[in-house]
This record gives structure tokens, C-alpha cells and sequence, in this order.
């Protein structure tokens, strides 16, 4: 069956529950004292592993009781623990371990001995964002038998097929902006080895097909690209296309790769590719409405920054186009600056490109300097620079448009959100001349400010 979490109408909180492949009902496994937040069941299906917050203390919820609703932000937080239960009787007791810190999430090994957790010291958003770690403990007893020091941020974790190693997406050092090195290391733990050293891309998401080789998924530049590499980082491309861009990898026991995948024509769909093949399928169709509607041309667009930097973005050109008329421009910035825009379905509630083409305008979003899918080094160009190159960067994208014949220099407009924001103030304000309209939502107005009042204050100062 598929196992899955949800709070049931009967339910006091977040619960385990299973239903078979062939339909039915669902059946709740297993329920907790506060919310179950994720869950691993052991490889011979007897138990499951659950991270889920300790109870709360019942004398705060008497006070509630009683009208005292204050909360204080970041006070009284409650650790998360592992509690390991037995599957097939929801009343058997649950045994929780005994971990040092709060437990982020749990991978059983599949040779049954033993679970990966990533800990963090509590539940703080900004030590859960930078101070992860990843701690290897036995299963029956919570006893540590290894540990793994990873420098920064962190990412997915996968077991190999016998357990003996240990995949982790990780940051490269403490100041990388995301997780995004494919890294391996032994049950144990220890040392991380980087199987693809200089990768001017950003792994995020990898399987195992076996105990020596792992699949994984590249971000590169505006595209994605389906690898293949062995413990030795010895690497094969899979799949390697402009569109569509492929994420959330699954593998089968013959081989076959399932991916979830978006293209300008559709939001993300459900694809498989053959053992082998170069061709993927496509096997669902959410929107099928959109076979009915035009949607305007997309293309990627690379120029040269003020600096003689490469720079890449995504343009929609607006749906209709009388002649070689200058059309208006509204310039979308994404938010991190550690993010990227792909080829893909980039129409969203923050930025309605497909609206804004059917009305006679053209949208931009660019990967400024300091955006991922280019490598560690790209990210931190904008390291102690913050306002600087990476918001020429826009500029110069705008001038591209402009010099292109395609767009009219004085209906330009800018949005974008959080470090979007940031970029969109300084539209308004430093580069005004550039813009006719500037649209900002949850922005970032005062950097300084921010970092002496934020909660993620750590966060800042190593990944910004």
C-alpha cells in the first residue's frame, strides 16, 4: 500500500496512515502525542520510525484554557524526537530515542540496523536553515555510531541500496548559499567525498540504482540535466534537454526513471524514461484545458553584463506583436538571490507572464549573478556586495531587450518578492530612471536592519 501522513477528522493529531494500491479506505497506523512530521519504515515493513515534536507541556495548554494566548517567538520551543513503533498494532507502545538536539528528519538503512537523522541543536528557523547535521544512530537504542560534520546547509539524503554508503546533498563550505554538492560517506559517517567536484551546476535531487551508482539531477543554467555517476565519479549523461526541466527523481527495480517535469507549454507532469532511453514519457495531463489556449512564445536569452559577464534569462514574448512595434516589458526578480529561473512553466500568482503576454506586454526574469544553477562560485558573486553588480545585472538585461528592437524603453516595470523585493526598492528608487512602475511584496527594504532584526540572522551573515 501507500503510506502517508494526515490529520483525520477523529484525529487529535497528525497521524500515520496506509491505503492499499487497489483502493479502499484509509487506515490510520499510527498516532502520536503532536503532530507526526515525517516518517521511515524499516526494510522488513515490522516498524516505523516517526520525528514528531514532544507532547506539550500540559500546563500551558491549561493556561490557554484559561485565555493566556501570548506566545513569545523562539521561547518554550520543544524539541523534535524519533520515536520508533512496531507496524500492524496502533495500540503497542511507541519507544522514543534518546537524541542530542531536535530531529529534523530519519532515513532507516536498508540494512536495518541503523537510521540517518538530520539534528539540528533546536528548533530555531536559522539553525534549522545553517546548523543541520547529520548524525548516524542504531536503530534499537538511539546509540550514536556515527556522525557527519557537514560544513552548511543541507539537503536530501539517500541510502544505497545495501547501506553501506550514505548520499547527502550538502553546501560546498559554511558561506555556500544552497545545498547543492552531491557528496557520499560510509555507514559510519565521516568525511564527505564530492563525486562531482566543479560541477558549475546544483544538484538537487538523487536515487541510487544500485550499491555503486547514483542518479541524480542537475540544475544548469536554465535547463536540467538526468545523470549517471559511480562511486569513483566516474558520470554519464542520461538526458540532457533545454525543456522540459526535470525534478522529484524516482527509480524502478527494471531501471526505468520517473521525473516530475514542466515545459513553457504546461506546469509540472508526471514523465518515465526507459532503462536506456533517450526519449521520455509523459504519463499525466493535469491541465488539459490548456490544449484550448494560446500561449505566447518563450525563449531563454543570454547576454553580456557591463563586466563582460555571461548572464541568462527567461523571456516571454508578448502573444501578439504588431509588426516590429516596441512592446512594454515587466522585469520579474526572483527572490534568495540563491534560486534560478528554468525553462519551464515560469507562470505563477507572483509573476502571470502567460496574463501579461495575452495583453500585449513582455516579461523578463533574468538568473542574475549570485542566482544558482552555475556553480558554487557563481552564487557568492555577490558576496559583500549586496546592490551592486547583481542589480546591474537587471539593468543591463533591460538595455539587451532595448537594443533588440524588442522593447520600449519608457514601459518598463519591475516586481519581484523577498530578495526580489530588495531589487524591485531599488528599482524604484536608485535605478528610477530605468522604470515607469515598480511592484513589490514581501520585501527585503533595509538589509541592515534586517539582519539586526530577523530571525535567521545567522543565515545571513554566512550564506549573504
Amino acid at each position: 500500500g501507500i503510506a502517508f501522513l494526515m490529520r483525520g477528522s477523529a484525529d487529535a493529531h497528525r497521524s500515520l496512515y496506509r491505503i492499499p494500491f487497489d483502493g479502499g479506505g484509509a487506515q490510520r497506523v499510527r498516532m502520536l502525542d503532536s503532530d507526526i512530521r515525517s516518517y521511515s519504515v524499516s526494510p522488513d515493513g515490522q516498524q516505523v520510525a516517526l520525528v514528531a515534536l514532544e507532547p506539550e507541556d500540559p500546563k500551558l495548554q491549561a493556561l490557554r484554557d484559561k485565555g493566556f494566548n501570548a506566545h513569545v517567538v523562539e521561547e518554550g520551543t520543544r524539541r523534535a524526537r524519533v520515536w520508533i513503533a512496531p507496524l500492524g498494532d496502533p495500540e503497542a507502545a511507541a519507544t522514543a530515542l534518546d537524541i542530542e538536539g531536535s530531529v529534523q528528519s530519519v532515513q532507516w538503512s536498508p540494512a536495518g540496523d541503523r537510521l540517518a537523522l538530520v539534528v539540528t541543536p533546536n528548533e530555531r528557523i536559522d539553525d534549522v536553515m545553517v546548523a543541520a547535521r547529520v548524525r548516524i544512530v542504531r536503530a534499537r537504542d538511539g546509540r550514536e555510531l556515527g556522525r557527519v560534520d557537514n560544513p552548511g546547509k543541507l539537503g536530501q539524503l539517500a541510502w544505497n541500496t545495501d547501506g553501506s554508503q550514505l548520499a547527502i546533498i550538502s553546501a560546498q563550505d559554511a558561506n555556500d548559499p544552497r545545498e547543492v554538492r552531491l557528496t557520499v560517506v560510509g555507514a559510519e559517517g565521516g568525511v564527505q567525498r564530492d563525486l562531482l567536484p566543479g560541477l558549475e551546476g546544483h544538484v538537487w535531487n538523487v536515487q541510487w540504482r544500485d550499491p555503486r551508482h547514483l542518479v541524480f539531477i542537475s540544475n544548469e543554467g536554465t535547463a536540467t540535466r538526468i545523470g549517471e555517476v559511480d562511486l569513483d565519479g566516474k558520470q554519464r549523461t542520461l538526458l540532457a534537454r533545454d525543456t522540459p526541466v526535470y525534478s522529484r527523481l524516482a527509480l524502478a527495480r527494471d531501471g526505468r526513471l520517473a521525473m516530475v517535469g514542466s515545459a513553457p507549454q504546461h506546469p509540472p507532469e508526471v514523465f518515465t524514461l526507459a532503462a536506456g532511453g533517450d526519449e521520455p514519457q509523459r504519463l499525466t495531463d493535469s491541465n488539459p484545458w490548456l490544449a484550448q489556449v494560446a500561449l505566447a512564445r518563450q525563449e531563454v536569452v543570454r547576454y553580456t553584463a557591463r563586466d563582460g559577464l555571461q548572464i541568462e534569462g527567461i523571456l516571454v514574448h508578448p502573444l501578439k506583436r504588431r509588426r516590429n512595434a516596441r512592446v512594454p516589458l515587466l522585469l520579474f526578480v526572483h527572490g534568495g538571490p540563491e534560486s534560478h529561473v528554468s525553462n519551464g512553466w515560469v507562470s505563477s500568482y507572483s509573476q502571470p507572464v502567460q496574463h501579461a503576454a495575452a495583453r500585449g506586454f513582455a516579461s523578463f526574469l533574468p538568473n542574475y549573478r549570485a542566482s544558482t544553477g552555475r556553480g558554487v562560485a557563481f552564487s557568492k558573486l555577490n558576496h559583500g556586495r549586496p546592490a551592486q553588480e547583481e542589480f546591474d545585472d537587471l539593468i543591463d538585461g533591460v538595455e539587451h531587450l532595448v537594443a533588440s528592437g524588442l522593447v520600449d524603453r519608457s514601459k518598463v516595470g519591475i516586481s519581484g518578492g523577498s530578495y526580489g523585493g530588495y531589487a524591485t526598492a531599488w528599482g524604484a528608487t536608485w535605478y528610477s530612471e530605468h522604470f515607469a512602475a515598480a511592484v513589490m511584496f514581501v520585501a527585503i527594504t533595509d538589509k541592515i536592519g534586517l539582519l539586526g532584526t530577523s530571525d535567521i540572522p545567522n543565515e545571513f551573515h554566512r550564506s549573504h
